[in-house]
């Protein structure tokens, strides 16, 4: 089974999170979703002009991101809602 990956671009070069390329870091611009799901990516160190490194993103199922040197497991839906760009 071949797994499609959408890398779906935003305005300003900008990309969900689920779309960012594994190993490289990218900056966090904003969170899409409603006051909870915010505050649970905050509390995991998931805040706007943080840095992120994508682990793994196989394509399904859930990624695996470095933040401040902390490993976090995201699911699919969650990962969908979190803007980033690629640092230069």
């Amino acid at each position: 089974m071949k797994c499609v990956v959408s890398k779906e671009r935003l305005q300003d070069g900008n990309v969900y999170l689920n779309d960012a390329p594994v190993g490289k870091p990218v900056r966090l611009v904003r969170i899409e979703s409603g006051h909870g799901l915010r505050h649970r990516l905050a509390a995991l160190g998931l805040l706007p002009n943080t840095l992120v490194t994508v682990l793994r993103n196989q394509g399904h199922g859930q990624l695996i991101v470095s933040v401040k040197n902390t490993k976090v497991v995201l699911g699919r839906g969650m990962a969908h809602k979190v803007i980033v760009r690629t640092e230069k």
